[in-house]
């Protein structure tokens, strides 16, 4: 897979997109510079779930290795929420969003730069921050594991 180096962030091409990984990540970042990929059995599970128009949770999303598809998946109808606490990896997941580099239409996805288990609220039986709930409400459906058994 391809790189750019610019300091201590790398811009890596990958299996499901772009990615900043940082160039002293021993994990994500290095298995997606490498390998093009992270943890590709976990995507491809979840991603059997996933229908158009669902609502995804990512918590403890690091840079999106996993929010990338996850929001190709669900498609512009539906809504990914990457929950990320740690400042430096959180900007790194939110570039694509604020639109430093279109990796994605990034229209149905939103990174919130905190910890889930914070301020929590329920929606639907799933929780996360009382701030998000809201956006979530107007959503066609959360998809379960009473939906996907194979869960």
């Amino acid at each position: 897979m391809s790189a750019e180096q610019d300091g201590d962030v790398r811009l890596v091409e990958a299996r499901h997109g772009k990615f900043f990984v940082l160039a002293t990540d021993l994990y994500v970042g290095r298995s997606l510079s490498t390998y093009g990929e992270w943890t590709e059995e976990e995507v491809a599970l979840i991603g059997q779930a996933l229908r158009p128009g669902d609502c995804v949770a990512d918590v403890g999303a690091n840079i999106g290795s996993h929010t990338v598809p996850f929001a190709k998946a669900v498609g512009p109808g539906g809504r990914v929420m990457a929950f990320e606490p740690q400042p430096r990896v959180f900007q790194l997941l939110a570039a694509p969003y604020w639109h430093v580099v279109p990796f994605f239409d990034a229209r149905n996805f939103r990174a919130v730069p905190q910890d889930v288990f914070s301020n929590m609220g329920c929606v639907n039986n799933l929780c996360i921050p009382q701030e998000v709930s809201v956006e979530l409400r107007g959503l066609k459906r959360v998809a379960s594991t009473a939906e996907h058994p194979r869960l």
